[in-house]
């Protein structure tokens, strides 16, 4: 067997098995929830963004001793699985007073996750949020989509085809019923990138203390200075974990051509200018 049918085989069976367990893993516990186990809402979410170091931020804070981990990290409630109702998300989470949340990228991003948020959540819920220069998470996501076989073209017609898949096809399933992605949430490589609106969203729900919002960029430079700062914002006392490796890093297949290293950096430049406005900070990027 050659080298690239090494490399593509693996993927391609992960890709086949995938979507069953993550059916399974949510079916597990909807049982639980119908035998009666309970649990209670989280302490915090980690609302975002996708591909900007969220599961490595979330595996640190959980190896804190006051903290408690949910079932899953992503459990995707307030965004695919709404309609399993309140008392199911409550029962991805354990009882008793350790503190306890959840990571699903897409909250950020969705825009209904907010308003189901602020509806089912006590105002004093703290939100993490990690952001990446939109030019790099826009290529990563890119590739993140080609790896899961659900990205078909080439890098530069799917930025041509964003707005015609994200605006009024942007409900439709793609081909894994199980996971319930859809093209809005999967092919939004700019969308996704537009911090400032997503996060306006929350601050006219939400007070602006109850956020956490720093950038992958100082997180993966210093990542125990960060930590303590979410211990603090937690309210959790300080504590010193070993550092994990980071999680669910991609690796882009080719080199990505300038033109659309250009183009979307002209295309974020009024946006990150707007986020700099919002956060009244300079960005890393």
């Amino acid at each position: 067997m050659d080298t690239v049918a090494r490399k593509v085989l693996p993927q391609t069976v992960r890709n086949l098995i995938r979507p069953e367990v993550y059916l399974a893993r949510r079916g597990v516990q909807k049982l639980r929830h119908l035998s009666g186990q309970t649990g209670r809402l989280p302490d915090f979410l980690i609302l975002g963004a996708q591909k900007a170091g969220t599961t490595t931020l979330y595996d640190l804070i959980m190896r804190h001793p006051g903290t408690a981990a949910a079932r899953t990290k992503e459990i995707s409630y307030f965004d695919r699985f709404h309609r399993w109702g309140p008392d199911w998300y409550r029962s991805n989470f354990p009882d008793g007073t350790a503190l306890t949340g959840e990571a699903t990228p897409c909250y950020l991003f969705v825009p209904e996750a907010a308003r189901r948020i602020a509806d089912t959540l006590p105002p004093t819920t703290r939100f993490i949020v990690l952001l990446r220069d939109p030019v790099d998470r826009a290529i990563s996501h890119y590739f993140h989509e080609r790896r899961l076989g659900y990205e078909p073209l080439t890098l530069a017609k799917a930025l041509d085809a964003e707005p015609r898949r994200t605006g009024p096809d942007a409900g439709v399933l793609l081909g894994r019923r199980h996971e319930h992605r859809t093209q809005g949430q999967s092919f939004a490589y700019v969308g996704r990138g537009r911090y400032a609106e997503q996060l306006k969203r929350y601050f006219a729900l939400f007070p602006r203390e109850n956020f956490l919002i720093e950038t992958s960029d100082r997180f993966f430079a210093e990542p125990l200075a960060v930590l303590a700062e979410v211990h603090a914002f937690l309210g959790l006392p300080p504590h010193t974990p070993p550092l994990v490796r980071p999680r669910n890093v991609g690796v882009y297949a080719g080199r990505v051509p300038p033109e659309i290293l250009a183009r979307l950096s002209t295309t974020f430049a009024p946006e990150n200018a707007r986020l700099a406005d919002l956060l009244n900070r300079p960005l890393p990027w």
